[in-house]
């Protein structure tokens, strides 16, 4: 499991607030990229120097991170996304020729691509990139079978000649904010595009940045097949979360007719159970806790009955305590730190439930909800999940006895180093909305943010990471980190899991395109193909 790669390039991405709080970039520098859009563009991607400095700044914060013995494994391959970048391993954005002043855009069409690229030396670029320089400052470089030369005040490389003609005619300033509904220090933009084995439909995404943070919004206007066309028209039930840490809703209804008639537990088949089931599923986390409360209303409470009544029968499917409530089954579910919940049935209230125990709701600290996570929590979406707070809280979870692998460690450090992932998803008859957040410690100042990211992933598990923690929350009383501190572990639940979902389609491809890792395995990328190393 390397789900710290995911986290490891976002905090990195995140980290410095010169970049981050400047005004310097706004919608111009987002509208001058897209003006030299050509015509025929069938996906295009544009970065503000803003963005193109994170991604500069995230090689001296990996490098940093990797120094950590926790991360230490994975130095190959931190070296080979810097090396994919910058020529080498330990080279910088200078050495390589790239300016964080300069902005960053690709455009792909039927006929080849265009990169508009953030070079600032051009001889140094080329030595890194090992092409070939023109003869004069006007002449095309070689490199790697694509032309590039300066143009409208910018390096700008074309996989064919007579696309350097069609610079500019593509008309696509404000398409990509118009759709997503905001500007963004990123922004993408592929109209008809086809996604999820639907019928296409116009692409818009904006990433807005802030220190620490990436807020994304985004609308498909396509109509999706298979299982989200499945959802089409499908609200998930509203939830209330005051004080909540996390949270997640969805309506399952239509999602259950195709489980098997296999046997669950006491003579119930799973889709038997699955019938009783009237649709929408909700859990909340109290801040300060790890009391997950799940809500799953039954049209008919007996086969929920009956199946918990033969408790022993579900070990098969959960890892069952030893001793068994009365009226309720208890069970343990991994996490950085083992936790037990149990699931009873609600019969005045006619529904499933989970909790720490049965008919409790452990009382909420008073922690508030971010502005991101109260749009979540009172938004219309089809699917949504938040959460908050911080794994360095042990609060209710009982710390491991066992020391822990070196994979494990790095995985669980680099999730402490989030502090709020959220999504939501609206799909109906217009097509897909999309809303989405993810925060790290470097929201806070960054000696805050050193100090939390130096506390290890053994620490978190043995449950030495309290204390310190605690004492890094109470010196900082203003920052973000200490209200997330204050909401505990609960919230996180939801988005390592979520995180854990991702590395395991998304790492894997990763390694996949640098050839496996090590820093001698690193591609030669061309430009402007997609590099993996350029913001997308």
């Amino acid at each position: 499991m390397r789900t710290w790669l995911i986290v490891l390039a976002t905090a990195a991405a995140c980290k410095n607030p010169s970049l981050l709080d400047s005004a310097a970039d706004g919608p111009g520098n987002t509208d001058v990229l897209w003006d030299l859009a050509p015509d025929g563009t069938e996906v295009g991607i544009v970065a503000t120097p803003k963005a193109i400095g994170l991604v500069f700044d995230a090689v001296t914060t990996a490098q940093q991170l990797t120094a950590n013995p926790d991360f230490a494994p994975m130095k190959g391959t931190a070296q080979a996304l810097i090396a994919a970048l910058l020529g080498k391993a330990d080279g910088t954005p200078a050495d390589a020729g790239l300016s964080a002043d300069k902005g960053f855009a690709m455009f792909i069409t039927s006929d080849g691509v265009i990169g508009v690229m953030p070079v600032g030396d051009r001889d140094k670029f080329m030595a890194t990139k090992h092409g070939t320089r023109g003869k004069t400052a006007t002449d095309g470089d070689s490199l790697n079978g694509n032309t590039c030369k300066p143009l409208r005040d910018y390096y700008v490389c074309a996989t064919n000649d007579k696309l350097f003609e069609r610079i500019g005619k593509g008309a696509l300033k404000g398409r990509a904010a118009e759709l997503a509904g905001g500007r963004g220090d990123v922004e993408i933009y592929a109209p008809q595009l086809p996604l999820f084995g639907g019928a296409p439909g116009d692409l818009g995404l904006a990433f807005e940045v802030t220190r620490g943070q990436v807020a994304a919004r985004g609308v498909w206007t396509g109509h999706p097949a298979g299982t989200l066309g499945i959802l089409a028209g499908v609200t998930a039930p509203k939830i209330d979360a005051t004080n909540a840490a996390g949270f997640v809703a969805a309506d399952i209804a239509k999602l259950t007719g195709a489980l098997p008639p296999a046997l669950l537990a006491g003579g119930v088949t799973f889709d038997t159970f699955a019938k009783s089931l009237a649709g929408p599923v909700s859990a909340v986390i109290p801040a300060g806790s790890v009391d997950i409360q799940i809500t799953a209303p039954l049209t008919d409470v007996a086969p929920a009955t009956t199946a918990l009544a033969a408790c022993k029968d579900l070990a098969t499917i959960l890892d069952l305590t030893d001793e068994q409530p009365k009226d309720a089954c208890r069970f343990k579910i991994p996490s950085a730190n083992t936790l037990q919940l149990e699931a009873w049935v609600d019969g005045a209230g006619k529904a499933l439930r989970v909790g720490q125990h049965r008919g409790g709701v452990t009382k909420a600290a008073d922690v508030a909800l971010t502005p991101i996570g109260a749009e979540l929590a009172h938004g219309d979406w089809t699917a949504v999940f938040w959460g908050r707070g911080s794994m360095l809280n042990l609060t209710g979870v009982v710390p491991s006895l066992t020391d822990i692998r070196p994979e494990g460690s790095a995985a669980i450090h680099a999730i402490s180093l989030v502090n709020e992932l959220g999504i939501g998803i609206e799909v109906d008859a217009k097509g897909m909305k999309m809303r989405g957040v993810i925060r790290t410690a470097w929201a806070n100042p960054p000696d805050v943010a050193m100090k939390i990211a130096a506390i290890s992933g053994a620490d978190i598990v043995t449950g030495k990471a309290n204390d310190p923690a605690k004492a890094i929350a109470a010196s900082a009383a203003s920052t973000p980190f200490a209200a997330d501190f204050q909401a505990g572990q609960g919230g996180l639940m939801i988005p390592a899991a979520a995180l854990g979902i991702a590395s395991a389609i998304i790492v894997p491809a990763i390694d996949s395109l640098l050839g496996g890792g090590g820093e001698n395995d690193a591609p030669d990328i061309q430009v402007p193909q997609p590099d993996p190393s350029i913001p997308q």
